[in-house]
């Protein structure tokens, strides 16, 4: 919202940054298609590209293993996951619930903006610690001061966001002083027609997201630079967020450097590299249906074009299924036998 609020200031709009952003969303042609992708592989039942050989190999190798186990010493693992769910659902309703009440409450009262967005969140979130923190002592036996070392350890991560902020208004305020959005609409608006500049902006965004490993950082060098040079060109101010927006989301979705395919990998216990490869067919695939679909919104200039990206993707998918992908059955763990 500050990025968006400082983008509009620069070209004169006056629009409420929260209203634009709930404009934008419908837009956000990657995030929904990145979505279907998940039960579209489903209901293939298959794999493909680097996916499909590693699953292979996985399977190949549990199977193996499974063998091994029971000619061996047959053993029953027992889980070791804690089954109290509210562990985590009740910080997580703790946080929607009060995020939920105060953003209506502003909303039906004075008109939601930037300070009423950043209160809410740190009421919420700091609530939802807390709640956190209790149930963690209570189940888990984690005294507080542990709590606490571990929330200020998540804190001082939040510094580089702050950066990123800062160094985002100084690079508004220098391309707004040197007047670059309207030395680049100058240069390419005989080139580039407004309808098609939602969908430049994607792929740049990818480019510079997929290379840096940060979204948001991609986010502040283009809303920058996008928006201005977007309404010189006369494009949608809509689609050229949702595009910015978008773009960042793939590029970090893909970029090996990326914080959250690090923190993916880490958390699925497999191989960074194999990680990224593996998501990298997928993310590109759908990359390349959500250019064609900024390209039709451009032209048409309506969210509806989600549906038929929807509709281009799973017959896309279907068909890379076919032609290159193949059916992939989970090998199940057989029974530990019984004691006679």
């Amino acid at each position: 919202m500050s990025l968006i609020e400082d983008s509009y200031e620069e070209v004169g709009l006056t629009e409420n940054a929260f209203s634009v952003l709930l404009n934008v969303l419908p837009y956000q042609f990657y995030a929904f298609l990145a979505l279907l992708t998940v039960p579209i592989v489903i209901w293939t039942r298959k794999d493909y590209g680097p996916m499909r050989r590693v699953q292979q190999q996985y399977l190949a190798d549990l199977e193996n293993r499974t063998e091994h186990v029971t000619a061996t010493s047959p053993v029953k693992l027992e889980s070791s996951t804690d089954d109290r769910l509210g562990i985590f659902l009740y910080p997580l309703g703790v946080m929607l619930l009060l995020v939920g009440s105060q953003i209506t409450w502003h909303w039906m009262h004075d008109g939601v903006t930037g300070v009423h967005i950043r209160s809410t969140l740190a009421i919420s979130y700091l609530t939802a610690s807390m709640t956190c923190a209790i149930m963690m002592r209570k189940y888990k036996s984690v005294p507080y001061t542990e709590s606490l070392n571990i929330f200020i350890k998540g804190a001082e991560k939040l510094v580089y966001i702050s950066i990123i902020l800062v160094l985002a208004w100084s690079l508004n305020s220098v391309t707004s002083d040197l007047k670059t959005a309207d030395y680049l609409a100058s240069v390419i608006s005989d080139t580039v027609a407004p309808a098609y500049f939602p969908m430049i902006v994607f792929v740049l965004g990818a480019l510079t997201s997929l290379s840096t490993g940060s979204s948001y950082g991609t986010f502040a060098i283009l809303m920058a630079i996008a928006v201005p040079v977007g309404f010189e060109l006369g494009a949608s101010m809509y689609l050229t967020i949702a595009a910015v927006l978008s773009g960042g989301l793939m590029g970090d979705h893909a970029s090996p450097i990326s914080d959250t395919t690090v923190l993916a990998s880490v958390g699925a216990d497999c191989n960074h590299l194999s990680h990224v490869t593996t998501q990298g067919a997928y993310a590109v695939l759908t990359g390349m249906v959500t250019i064609l679909a900024y390209w039709m919104a451009g032209v048409y200039e309506t969210p509806y074009v989600l549906f038929v990206a929807m509709i281009v993707l799973f017959i896309s998918m279907t068909l890379a299924m076919r032609f290159f992908g193949k059916e992939v059955i989970p090998v199940t763990e057989p029974a530990s036998p019984t004691n006679s």
